[in-house]
């Protein structure tokens, strides 16, 4: 019998601060081996497989973008390419997220401002990825923290990848 469990990034982990992944142990005593060390927040375990779904799906879009941010800034090569591929497949997944919430008749999280205000925290620093954050953060409804309308189109993107390009020259020499 397989023991699913849902893992939730904490706030030590910057951008990616509520994304979730789900792991399939053979065993309850296999999770708890396995977990002894692990800085994630356990936030459903030895549950169904539509219940690990729900819980998959119901991810804020704002943990989305800002994953995409932090992960195009782990790699310093090349980051407004990065940024728009990483911030298009956030666009992919919050749109897969909509439709399996729709499908199955269920409703999105209620919002939660933690997420909104651990990234706001972001911007305060004189960095290029703070620059990106705030664009981020200027195409959400405040209210809901999902993308407004104008996100939903490519200018999100172009302004993003052109904010980026400028940024880091901004920032580069500090």
């Amino acid at each position: 019998m397989s023991y699913i469990v849902i893992f939730e990034k904490d706030e030590s982990t910057g951008g990616c601060f509520g994304t979730r992944t789900k792991i399939t142990y053979s065993s309850q005593a296999e999770f708890e081996a396995a977990t002894k060390l692990s800085t994630e927040r356990i936030v459903a375990e030895g549950i169904t497989e539509a219940k690990s779904l729900e819980l998959l799906y119901t991810v804020p879009p704002i943990c989305h973008l800002m994953a995409a941010v932090e992960t195009a800034f782990t790699n310093v090569s090349n980051i407004p390419d990065h940024l728009e591929l990483y911030v298009n497949n956030a666009l992919i997944a919050i749109l897969s997220d909509r439709q399996y919430l729709r499908e199955n008749g269920l409703s999105p999280q209620p919002v939660n401002m933690h997420y909104y205000w651990h990234y706001k925290s972001m911007t305060m620093e004189a960095t290029a990825k703070a620059a990106i954050v705030q664009v981020v953060l200027g195409f959400l409804d405040y209210q809901t923290l999902e993308l407004n309308e104008l996100a939903l189109d490519y200018g999100f993107i172009q302004a993003l990848k052109t904010t980026c390009a400028k940024a880091i020259k901004m920032y580069s020499h500090l």
